[in-house]
């Protein structure tokens, strides 16, 4: 008896246990603690043989050209359907804490007014003692001047929104610099999701290349930047590596850029997404790369006949096995019906 439930779903339920202890292998805080070739072993004795890929005919015709030269296009996440793509999040709070507490930061301030405000070691040094010492120093100016507690108050209210409004532009200007520079491709573990070939395909009216991975060396450039997603509640939160760019001036784990593009959200899990991500630096622009030996093709079962004909064209001369999706009759599956060797 069906009784219209549904398993709970929570990422311990739809992620495979290893991704956790490989995600603990890059995305550390320093580069010296990087566990690059210990992370990408763990992912060879996971990664799929077989990844497949939706496609629906375009107007320019790439996707059957994909097909014709055997080739994937990497581009930005920027074009991609989920507008929360690679975008991270960080603890305002801390990193203003942060830079107020910079020695250089509050140094320079006391230089500047030391002897206008005729400050002595002592109260200097509580001042550095302080949580944020640049608002010490500034409290302490405003006593100075005999301003009234409720407008000093009054001004540091206001001052923190302004920090923490700059705070958010930033990050939004920095997620929008982030994800024009990465490149991505994405692929799918299965090829009978209803769901992929109903919103990859057209409604059904394309096809499905499938990439034998498996005969990739292990050593190939494509198969070190293959990543497993990773669905999750929350957003990637960013924040020690800020403070590590602040910190040390630029000198930071520029992995975490990878990390961000390996997590969506929880509603994406039918996906069962492997991704190439390529960080910064990589590419510049967008383009088409060789990539896995073409094993099978799978058509739509809404195809229209003459897209159908192109497919087999092009598969009869490259000599790709061709599969025709068909409803099942008592499922909601799809069954595939081999139509050519």
């Amino acid at each position: 008896m069906i009784d219209g439930t549904s398993p709970t779903i929570t990422p311990e339920t739809i992620n495979e246990p290893w991704v956790a202890e490989f995600v603990q292998m890059l995305d550390c805080n320093d580069p010296k603690d990087l566990r690059i070739e210990e992370a990408y072993a763990l992912k060879l004795k996971h990664m799929p043989e077989i990844l497949y890929k939706y496609r629906r005919f375009d107007d320019n015709g790439h996707a059957l050209k994909n097909l014709e030269e055997n080739t994937i296009w990497l581009s930005s996440p920027k074009v991609y359907n989920d507008p929360f793509e690679c975008v991270e999040c960080s603890d305002a709070e801390q990193i203003l804490a942060f830079i107020s507490r910079k020695k250089e930061h509050f140094e320079k301030t006391v230089e500047k007014f030391s002897q206008k405000y005729n400050l002595d070691v002592d109260t200097v040094e509580q001042m550095r003692r302080e949580k944020d010492p640049a608002m010490a120093f500034a409290q302490h100016v405003f006593l100075k001047e005999g301003k009234k507690t409720e407008e000093i108050e009054a001004f540091f209210s206001v001052l923190e929104k302004s920090k923490k409004k700059e705070i958010e532009r930033a990050a939004r200007y920095f997620n929008e610099k982030k994800t024009e520079l990465l490149r991505l491709c994405s692929f799918c573990k299965t090829k009978d999701s209803v769901l992929m070939w109903s919103h990859y395909t057209q409604e059904h009216k394309g096809f499905c290349i499938e990439y034998d991975v498996g005969k990739l060396p292990r050593e190939d450039f494509f198969i070190r930047m293959l990543y497993p997603v990773i669905y999750c509640t929350g957003l990637y939160d960013s924040t020690k590596h800020r403070l590590k760019i602040l910190e040390n001036n630029g000198v930071f784990n520029n992995i975490y850029f990878v990390m961000t593009s390996m997590r969506k959200a929880l509603g994406w899990h039918y996906e069962q997404e492997w991704r190439l991500a390529l960080n910064h630096g990589l590419m510049d622009k967008d383009e088409n790369f060789s990539f896995a030996p073409i094993s099978a093709v799978y058509l739509g079962c809404k195809i229209d006949p003459k897209n159908k004909d192109k497919v087999l064209a092009i598969c009869a001369r490259k000599k790709i096995p061709v599969f025709q999706a068909e409803t099942s009759l008592d499922k909601y599956e799809l069954a595939f019906k081999k139509v050519a060797a």
